[in-house]
């Protein structure tokens, strides 16, 4: 967990209303600051864009147009858009509420796995949210832990919503690769995303609540590789005695064919209430043989998308209280400092969780980088338990080397259970500290020989390590910079820098040129081992669109499904025509031409019928006038003056097709 730091933007006063203060988080759109909003006096989080990103004028126009429509978003269970805006010096930025609490992954961190109880309760909240979202037509494209956020008091809060559709086309470096873990086939695979690439998200996210990690390990590519070819493997076969009734449910949500799944959350919502009704107490608590939940409290933090502000009206309650009572959420707002966004930075513990395994270690480290593990016995220590490292997950890890309490209590185990969880009755005693810890040793010739092999062999293993650190695959180098280069000289540049194990991945994009280099995941600038995989993203060019149904609409609504295609208005032209007065009558190119994403359309907009001259019928006969004008589309009334008795037209007015014929 990284504490909130300071940087170049602390400081910064945003269009005389927001006060930047320390940062929170940083993702693969921006960073995240804790700030006061100096007009309402309140704490708000500000999301401030990279600076790579907002030179694209279609990626801060598409920001901007979504973060109106997420703002339009007043939920309960939706984190909150305040306001967003440009500086005249070009920071791009979006206002959100403050969040005091935690998020899902710390609750995964920490617990290792959920209860079917546990999970649904926090499910319940996060599908409402959702549905609300769906029903007014926005999709998410990023759940994930990280982005369900849990209050102190046990409300659940979805966040980010409107964000992840820019950031998957103009990212650089790594926050669409970061995200694929969750992402239905359809989003790696680049085609039209709707709210079932949500509802495929959410089954992955609830498979991992229940299993203690996810259905696909593995890096960025592979993962893709995954979600895109693989079916989801069904839950019961990771988590024994699971009712199959979940593991159905969950079937359905993550079917590879998009049409296989329910149409949005208002269907998830309606699953899950279905679900709960047919359990009994049993299959809701169950907990597979020698699994065991991690204990200790919850930090709270922020998660990317920054969060919230106001408290709510009334307590929440309900099943969440089952979290609360076991410790798995936290119970007072704290002042430890948010985690690094999860798709820049990915910690140790973070991973250990998601494996269902505990951390091998030789002691356990405290705040102070001491190994309490080392200490004596009448040293104080910080159990293992008290540092949120124990049980997480299933069994198959190590514990921790035995941690003493300051009364002698022992904090971690000599000895596992097959699960990898320590018996009480195997744990070691501490030492009686009165007796003589020094023994006098009668050395003799055969004891010096071995010392002297000793010696040597750890001279050697430290020679070794020496090498593999300092120029072995273990040593660090700092990723190079490579944006706007060719893909050779990127290779070449990553290579000379040491880094052997590279891969190259194409993704579509609008910012440069098919071949030109995007960046690299991990992104520049970061310490990494020589021997970790290396990814460097190459543009494919702009993806192929389809041009949209566009002919009958209203011009402003031609104009919007344009944009939310990727496209954009060409040329308008008007003509007369018999459809309605503004209404779009042709499109070039036409509809389901493939083009590049950011091509123009060209529209022709109905000016309405053409207008009619209208001829001079005074002094006609007024049944003469009358069929005329009506023949040319006109409607006739007549006035007589003094009877009418001569029947001849004196005057004519018109009052749009309607004329009005004075007879004498």
């Amino acid at each position: 967990m990284q504490r909130a730091q300071e940087d170049h933007l602390t400081g910064t006063v945003l269009e005389s209303r927001y006060t930047v203060g320390p940062r929170m988080a940083r993702g693969g759109t921006g960073g995240v600051y804790r700030a006061v909003d100096q007009r309402l006096d309140r704490t708000v989080a500000v999301k401030i864009m990279h600076p790579h990103l907002t030179e694209d004028p279609a990626f801060v126009g598409r920001f901007a147009r979504e973060a109106r429509a997420a703002a339009q978003l007043s939920h309960p269970h939706v984190v909150a858009v305040l306001d967003q805006g440009e500086t005249p010096d070009g920071l791009v930025y979006l206002v959100m509420e403050y969040v005091e609490g935690g998020t899902l992954r710390d609750v995964l961190h920490r617990k290792g796995f959920l209860t079917p109880s546990q999970a649904f309760s926090i499910l319940a909240q996060m599908l409402d949210g959702l549905a609300s979202a769906h029903r007014a037509g926005l999709v998410h494209r990023d759940i994930k832990p990280e982005n369900v956020l849990m209050r102190t008091d046990g409300t659940v809060k979805v966040a980010d919503f409107g964000l992840s559709r820019g950031a998957d086309q103009h990212t650089t470096t790594g926050a669409v690769l970061g995200t694929v873990a969750y992402a239905a086939p359809e989003l790696v695979l680049e085609k039209p995303v709707g709210t079932r690439a949500d509802v495929y998200s959410v089954g992955i996210l609830v498979w991992e609540m229940l299993a203690g990690r996810r259905p696909f390990e593995g890096g960025p590519l592979s993962l893709a590789r995954a979600h895109a070819e693989q079916a989801v493997p069904a839950l019961e076969e990771s988590v024994d005695g699971i009712d199959p009734l979940i593991s159905q449910m969950l079937a359905r949500w993550t079917a590879k064919v998009e049409d296989q799944r329910p149409a949005d959350a208002s269907h998830l919502v309606q699953d899950l209430a279905d679900l709960r009704r047919q359990l009994n107490a049993d299959a809701l608590t169950h907990v597979p043989a020698g699994w065991e939940q991690g204990p200790g409290p919850l930090a709270p933090v922020v998660a990317d998308p920054g969060a919230s502000v106001l408290p709510p009206t009334a307590p929440a309650t309900g099943p969440v209280e089952e979290l609360r009572s076991s410790g798995s959420l936290p119970t007072a707002p704290s002042t430890t400092p948010p985690a690094e966004a999860p798709t820049e930075a990915i910690t140790t513990a973070t991973a250990h969780a998601s494996t269902g395994t505990a951390p091998k270690t030789l002691g356990v480290f405290d705040d102070t980088t001491s190994l309490t593990g080392l200490h004596t016995a009448t040293s104080p220590t910080v159990s293992e338990e008290g540092l949120g490292f124990g049980g997480a997950g299933r069994g198959g890890g190590s514990t921790a080397s035995s941690v003493w309490h300051d009364d002698g209590g022992a904090a971690g185990s000599g000895s596992t259970t097959s699960s990898g969880h320590a018996t009480p009755s195997d744990r070691a005693k501490p030492s009686d500290p009165t007796k003589p810890t020094v023994k006098l040793i009668r050395w003799s010739v055969l004891k010096v020989g071995v010392a002297l092999a000793l010696t040597v062999l750890l001279v050697c293993l430290a020679a070794f390590m020496g090498w593999l650190l300092g120029s072995g695959s273990f040593r660090t180098e700092v990723v190079p910079a490579v944006y706007g280069t060719s893909t050779e000289q990127a290779q070449s540049l990553v290579e000379n820098q040491g880094f052997g194990n590279v891969r190259v991945y194409e993704q579509s994009s609008t910012e440069l040129p098919a071949g030109s280099v995007l960046g690299t995941e991990p992104a520049e600038g970061t310490q990494m081992r020589v021997g970790e995989q290396l990814s460097i993203l190459v543009s494919s060019g702009p993806a192929q669109v389809s041009v949209p149904a566009l002919e009958g609409l209203e011009q402003q609504e031609a104009t919007s499904r344009l944009e939310n295609a990727g496209l954009s208005t060409g040329q308008i032209t008007t003509e007369f025509s018999s459809s309605a007065e503004g209404t779009v009558i042709a499109a070039s190119p036409t509809q389901s031409t493939q083009v590049d994403e950011g091509s123009s359309v060209d529209l022709t907009i109905s000016a309405g019928s053409e207008p009619t001259e209208v001829p001079n019928v005074v002094g006609a006969d007024i049944n003469d006038a009358t069929s005329q004008l009506e023949d040319l589309g006109f409607t006739v009334t007549r006035e007589d003056v003094a009877g009418g008795r001569l029947g001849r037209v004196i005057t004519q007015s018109q009052d749009g097709t309607t004329i009005t014929l004075r007879v004498i």
